[in-house]
């Protein structure tokens, strides 16, 4: 087996590994990539590198990408990276092959950017990478410690209660605007001052993705309003279906009582149904999410579930400590267990802004995007 970087030239076999291979967890699902699969990762960043350990055969026995951007991590502006991606398929061979030449090149691609930090998240408990790359016996391999930096839950709101609460008629609501990109970029960096890891979203960014984003425009931002017109909250829906897809492979459990219950309840318009076993999550992703308190994100919410189309769920993560973004109770929803991780090797200390501290906001990661 031989660990080589991925080409444009290895799309196709990229996409088709991808597709075919089933990720345990809540409920066990595939991930396609309807066009490049590539284009994930040129959402945020143009700099990223996908490796893959191909036996003799050509066959891909495993995989990850690392992507680099500018960031602040403790209000210092650096590149960090982020590991996505990662797949370990078949032999004990292909796993002890891949820890052996997977790190150093890891390493290899940090050092040339002088990138001091890598992050990688995880689906918590019932999910075999994180059996494996957590609770692994052997603690002398060579894969990288995963230190965890702050839990989160993915929310996933598929029902509205029959005696939901009523917005608050003061919060005034309005689609975005080309006028409205630098009130809102600037709105965005004001509330994330405080996060210990954060992106300096501009106009010029925020356009930028209004710009190569399929499916986003300016228009996919809500914005709430007080009297005297200023921005007190946003958020920007967005189906990421032309970039990826997830689709059904088995409910376990209690996803099975999530399925079966939106099946249930979904002809009262109590709910909407989860897909078959085969079909794709219809999904809208609540990106670009900033709030002044609770009221307004709630009303934003409401607002954005109302507004889907065909019947679309509504997902966002919600990090430990973070109260605003609590799923509120007039909405069905379910949490999925997460890790932001932070990854070191055992040479090194974590550093102390990168402990879990549910006190301080958490770190600006987004689960559709980096």
């Amino acid at each position: 087996m031989k660990l080589v970087k991925a080409t444009l030239s290895d799309d196709e076999d990229l996409k088709k590994v991808f597709s075919e291979q089933p990720i345990p967890g809540l409920y066990d699902y595939y991930v396609t990539r309807p066009h490049s699969f590539f284009d994930q990762y040129k959402l945020t960043t143009d700099d990223y590198q996908t490796y893959m350990l191909r036996a003799d055969d050509k066959k891909i026995h495993a995989m990850a990408s690392i992507l680099f951007k500018k960031a602040y991590i403790n209000d210092q502006e650096q590149t960090i990276g982020y590991v996505t991606d990662l797949r370990v398929w078949g032999s004990r061979e292909a796993t002890l092959t891949w820890a052996r030449e997977f790190v150093p090149i890891m390493e290899e691609e940090r050092q040339k950017r002088q990138c001091q930090f890598v992050f990688s998240e995880l689906e918590q408990y019932e999910n075999q990478a994180y059996n494996t790359l957590l609770r692994r016996r052997n603690r002398t391999s060579r894969m990288p410690r995963y230190h965890l930096f702050r839990k989160f839950h993915l929310i996933v709101i598929y029902g509205k209660n029959f005696f939901a609460e009523a917005p608050l008629p003061s919060i005034k609501i309005d689609y975005g605007r080309t006028e409205d990109a630098e009130a809102i970029s600037r709105y965005l960096q004001e509330k994330s001052v405080r996060r210990p890891l954060r992106y300096n979203i501009t106009a010029e960014e925020l356009e930028r993705r209004c710009r190569t984003w399929p499916n986003f425009s300016i228009q996919n931002f809500l914005i709430a309003r007080n009297y005297e017109g200023k921005i007190i909250g946003c958020m920007a829906p967005w189906n990421n279906r032309d970039v990826q897809r997830i689709v059904a492979k088995k409910y376990h459990e209690k996803s099975f009582q999530v399925y079966s219950t939106s099946r249930t309840l979904s002809p009262l318009k109590l709910t909407r149904a989860l897909p078959k076993v085969g079909e794709v999550f219809n999904v809208k992703h609540i990106t670009h999410g900033a709030y002044d308190n609770p009221d307004i994100f709630y009303s934003l919410l409401h607002h954005a579930y109302n507004d889907c189309r065909n019947q679309e769920l509504l997902v966002y993560p919600n990090y430990y400590g973070d109260f605003a973004t609590r799923p509120p109770r007039s909405f069905i929803h379910v949490k999925i267990p997460y890790g932001f991780y932070t990854l070191l090797d055992d040479e090194k200390t974590l550093d102390s802004f990168l402990h879990p501290n549910p006190f301080i906001p958490g770190p600006d990661f987004q689960y559709s995007y980096f």
